[in-house]
């Protein structure tokens, strides 16, 4: 059996210009007060009533308490979605920058590439004198055979051959 000494004080202590007062363990503990001795008020119709009223005022305080709580985690995560979506923005940022800055390197390079090899085409080659194979002729004589006793008739002298040599 709830003690009904209580409610009198209990239901001046949860009045609704005292509500912000009271602690969450506070207005926990007196909402299940007038829960537990609801019962026992069915033959008294102004405390029945009273009670009634207070369960319902600190049930909408309980709800608007957890409700801000909520609110206030909602927004820590959603600002820290936002604070990961700025970052994420940034680094897309610097990622575009450097393939920029690529491209633009690889073109310059190119242009350079492409500038330079027109300009050493344009230039008249100079050519180092080519010098052609020389031949020489070399005569060679071999020894006259002498006259055998056997043979009257000497031979005939061999002719000069020439023999090509190159020089460089």
């Amino acid at each position: 059996m709830a003690n009904l000494e209580k409610f009198g004080q209990t239901y001046t202590d949860t009045a609704p210009e005292k509500l912000a007062g009271l602690s969450d363990e506070a207005l926990d503990s007196c909402y299940r007060y007038f829960l537990d001795i609801y019962p026992e008020l069915t033959g008294r119709e102004g405390m029945s009533r009273s009670a009634q009223n207070r369960i319902g005022l600190l049930r909408s305080e309980i709800d608007l308490r957890h409700g801000k709580a909520q609110h206030k985690e909602a927004l820590g995560v959603s600002q820290n979605t936002l604070d990961v979506g700025k970052q994420t923005l940034n680094w897309a940022r610097v990622g575009g920058i450097a393939g920029i800055a690529a491209v633009l390197i690889t073109a310059v390079a190119l242009l350079a590439q492409i500038y330079f090899s027109k300009v050493q085409s344009s230039k008249p080659a100079t050519t180092s004198p080519v010098s052609l194979p020389q031949t020489t002729a070399t005569i060679s004589e071999s020894p006259e055979p002498e006259a055998t006793a056997s043979s009257a008739t000497p031979l005939p002298k061999p002719a000069a051959t020439a023999m090509p040599s190159i020089t460089p």
